[in-house]
Parts: structure tokens; sequence; C-alpha cells
């Protein structure tokens, strides 16, 4: 099984957002990432090292952007967020 670990800017998207969905992304979605960190999608152009999760909770797309560390069994996670303008918010975090 993978570490999952986020920065403080992640800890802050996931604050932000209900404690409904917090609870479902801590609970449902950070284990299944921890388990099989390669199910999301490889982002492609200036994000390639990125991988985006996606799920829909109460008709809202969302997105878990992360990069995944072989060699240390890590999971970065970059970014928690709805799908709208993540990757404008995505570069400016990078």
């Amino acid at each position: 099984m993978y570490k999952i670990v986020y920065t403080n800017p992640v800890e802050k998207d996931i604050k932000s957002l209900s404690v409904e969905i917090r609870d479902v992304i801590l609970n449902k979605y950070f284990p299944l990432l921890s388990k099989n960190p390669f199910c999301g999608k490889f982002l492609k152009g200036e994000f390639n090292k990125y991988l985006s999760y996606s799920f829909i909770y109460k008709s809202v797309e969302y997105r878990i952007i992360y990069q995944v560390f072989k060699d240390k069994l890590l999971i970065l996670v970059v970014m928690v967020s709805s799908r709208e303008n993540i990757y404008k918010r995505l570069k400016r975090r990078k």
C-alpha cells in the first residue's frame, strides 16, 4: 500500500469542501488510491507527471490530482477540487 501525503494548500482545498464530500474523499477515495495508485489517468502536456482521479458526487465532478513515487511507495496529492477551472488553478500552484 502507498502512503498518501499532501501539502498545506491541499489541506485548505479539502477543508473548503463540505463535510460530506470531505468524508467521502478521505474515507473512500484516498484509501482506494492508496491500494491502486494507477487507477487515475495521466495528464498530458505540462502536467504529464500527474495523475487525475475523477469521480462524481451529487452531480458534481471532482478531481484528485496527484503524483506517484514508486520507489518510496508514496502518493503526493497536489490538488483536490471540483473540475471547474482546476487546470488554471493547478498551473498557479505548480
